[in-house]
């Protein structure tokens, strides 16, 4: 079967390979493919970081092999990967097997950047860890598998141990949450505090992605910073500048929340609500429809993401109803003959991120009133709230999706867990979320011994 060609990149698009993310000799090679009329495949930035990182192993590699990086790259020689990365694993230190599988996803892609093709979808689904390899023979692409899940590993004796996947449960977020609201002092500011609050809630609740609430580039408009590593910018493109068909930040803002009170039929009374809808999504084009959750207010207000909503709705002066207070807003009740009562938002505020960050002045801190508070703080704060807790591992934002994940997993059909978690599929789930601990009696279903399901 012919290798399948690489889907064309949009020529409306940002083009991402063009940042000082990669070398500038890749970005000035790919300029010339570019020149001729072929746009290479827009990886995203995220995934550019992670091909620039397998990129200088790989150039110092060809240098010390004295050949050219791209034309060693595309003779597609099983040989030359496995000497590559037998020679990763003699002059860097010590990795985990599941590291060298990222690396060689990582080198795949590079090599479709130069190659403008990739494997076919048959051989991509057969061969897991080496399905991007072009127009390799079956035989040699066996090999190539054998070689990395059998004689690399076995041979070097490299820990076939992956990464711990943490997850919590509703008692460890308990802790977690009492102690910020309690007890934390990373944060010194009132609406950090709250915002804070707020990440941990939504992401407990919906399991969304990080980059869906807070976006990771933490550098102002027009001065991105793209990395950790120092960039060589001498490298400038002719392609024009970009324009994001976007003019919303990539967080959530007023817009994206409905916020309405509900006749309850069974209790009798009315409920404020709310339906918010994540635009930033992985995989989404720009201007693409987003997912939407609901939520409803609790009694427990620490719990409650409507308190935490309106908080901030008051803060920032974004009810259209100026006559609005804090007290009166929990007196309102749903007409009579109506089946719910819409909260409307000022129109100038309907673009305004309501996770906003803090800006240093000549007088104390003061909240931004555009730019949304970046993932890296959260990030921060998630790590140093674990340990004052004292947890034995640092928490990150994915403990909460796992977490998640897996009750979903409990009480919704597969469908319905893909749909929240924004997954085309079973394996992602099963490889990287699902529980490691079985937490069944099988002692009760296998030799039919009393339950003990509640311990």
């Amino acid at each position: 079967m012919a290798p399948t060609p690489v889907h064309p990149a949009q020529t409306d698009e940002h083009q991402y390979w063009t940042d000082p993310i990669l070398c500038e000799e890749t970005r000035a090679r790919l300029e010339h493919f570019r020149s001729l009329g072929w746009l290479p495949p827009n990886f995203k930035p995220k995934t550019l970081e992670g091909i620039a990182v397998v990129e200088r192993y790989w150039r110092k590699y060809c240098i010390q092999s004295n050949e050219d990086y791209v034309d060693f790259l595309l003779l597609e020689d099983q040989t030359i990967y496995m000497n590559f990365f037998d020679w990763m694993f003699k002059t860097s230190r010590k990795k985990l097997l599941q590291s060298y599988d990222e690396y060689w996803r990582r080198l795949c892609q590079y090599f479709e950047l130069f190659a403008r093709r990739r494997v076919g979808e048959d051989a991509r689904q057969q061969m897991r860890r080496v399905s991007y390899i072009l127009s390799v023979p079956k035989q040699s692409m066996l090999t190539l598998e054998k070689f990395l899940e059998g004689v690399f590993p076995a041979e070097r004796k490299i820990p076939r141990r992956t990464k711990d996947k943490n997850t919590l449960d509703v008692d460890a977020f308990g802790v977690i949450y009492r102690h910020h609201w309690v007890h934390s002092r990373f944060f010194r500011h009132g609406s950090m505090i709250v915002q804070f609050a707020t990440v941990q809630l939504w992401s407990a609740i919906t399991g969304t992605r990080p980059g869906v609430l807070l976006p990771q580039d933490t550098s102002s408009p027009g001065n991105p910073v793209l990395g950790k590593r120092k960039r060589d910018d001498t490298f400038q493109s002719d392609l024009p500048k970009h324009i994001s068909l976007k003019d919303l930040p990539d967080s959530v803002c007023y817009r994206d929340i409905e916020l309405f009170y509900l006749k309850d039929l069974q209790s009798k009374r009315d409920v404020l609500c709310a339906i918010i809808e994540f635009r930033n999504l992985k995989g989404r084009p720009e201007g693409a429809d987003g997912t939407k959750f609901f939520m409803h207010g609790d009694y427990q207000l620490a719990y409650c993401p409507i308190a935490q909503i309106i908080a901030f709705a008051f803060r920032d002066g974004a009810f259209a109803n100026a006559d609005l207070t804090p007290e009166l807003i929990w007196r309102l009740r749903v007409p009579r003959g109506s089946s719910s009562l819409p909260l409307r938002w000022k129109p100038e505020v309907l673009n305004v991120p309501l996770l906003r960050r803090l800006e240093r002045t000549p007088y104390g801190y003061r909240l931004d009133g555009s730019l949304p508070m970046t993932y890296d703080s959260s990030r921060q704060a998630l790590k140093e709230l674990g340990r004052d807790a004292r947890f034995e591992d640092d928490i990150g934002h994915y403990n909460y999706r796992r977490w998640t994940a897996n009750e979903v997993n409990k009480n919704f059909t597969s469908q319905e867990r893909q749909r929240v978690l924004g997954q085309s599929g079973d394996a992602v789930f099963e490889k990287h979320y699902q529980s490691q601990f079985i937490a069944r009696d099988l002692q009760h279903v296998v030799l039919l011994r009393p339950s003990q399901e509640g311990l």
